[in-house]
């Protein structure tokens, strides 16, 4: 899912950085808010990932990082060259295909 690299944000200029690096192939990966148990964490981070857990079924806002490290395992070994920016619904799709 090859995407317009117009994006705003941090991230978005980092993803621009990393394309303009002229690897041949960078895979950047979108996820929202990752549904995992940390050690460490900021409160509102554990405040999001509780209530974000319980009220996102649909996975919209949320992830879990089990999904993203099955999508990164997948794409990164796939002979699909030049730069992919896969968004959080993707993940979750490429991972479903995955199980």
């Amino acid at each position: 899912a090859v995407v317009s690299t117009q994006s705003t944000g941090t991230k978005g200029i980092v993803d621009d950085k990393v394309q303009e690096m002229g690897f041949e192939k960078a895979v950047i990966y979108r996820p929202n808010v990752l549904l995992c148990d940390r050690e460490e964490s900021r409160w509102g981070e554990k405040v999001a990932r509780t209530f974000l857990g319980w009220f996102d079924s649909g996975r919209r806002m949320s992830i879990y990082v089990t999904d993203v490290a099955k999508t990164m395992k997948s794409s990164i070994f796939s002979d699909q060259p030049g730069n992919t920016i896969i968004s959080n619904q993707e993940i979750i799709s490429l991972a479903k295909e995955e199980d």
